[in-house]
């Protein structure tokens, strides 16, 4: 029976070790706390020490965080402001995006190493959308 909770210990431990890195970040050092949840994961996850159970599921619930994440953005937005910035806003964003995407187009086409695809998907990596990224399979 011990055997079959090892992995929720494991589990439990790397979650608590994420959320107290992340609080140590956010007191000592002042950066936000999801900086060092991104690196406790980056350490103990599947490309370096391999600690995290259930890849899979951990990797689907950090999708949905994602999501919320992105929901409770748009929620925020404060419509006032919104409708005073508007256009100077679209315009940064409408550059933000396609920018990176027609850069990357521009300087890795042109080598063999890359297709058409390859080098739009890495300027879309670098543009302002790239959050989404996660979604696409």
């Amino acid at each position: 029976m011990l055997g079959e909770l090892k992995p929720v210990f494991k589990l439990a431990l790397v979650l608590a070790s994420a959320w107290g890195v992340g609080v140590a970040f956010e007191e000592q050092l002042g950066w936000p706390a999801l900086v060092a949840e991104i690196f406790v994961g980056m350490v103990l996850g599947p490309h370096a020490l391999n600690l995290v159970p259930y890849e899979k599921a951990v990797k689907t619930v950090g999708t949905a965080g994602l999501l919320l994440l992105v929901l409770e953005g748009g929620l925020n937005i404060d419509l006032a402001t919104m409708r005073r910035v508007g256009w100077n806003a679209f315009a940064i964003a409408l550059s933000g995006t396609i920018l990176p995407v027609v850069t990357g187009v521009a300087l890795l086409t042109p080598f063999a190493a890359f297709s058409f695809t390859e080098s739009l998907v890495a300027g879309t990596a670098l543009s302002s959308t790239a959050i989404g990224t996660p979604f696409v399979h």
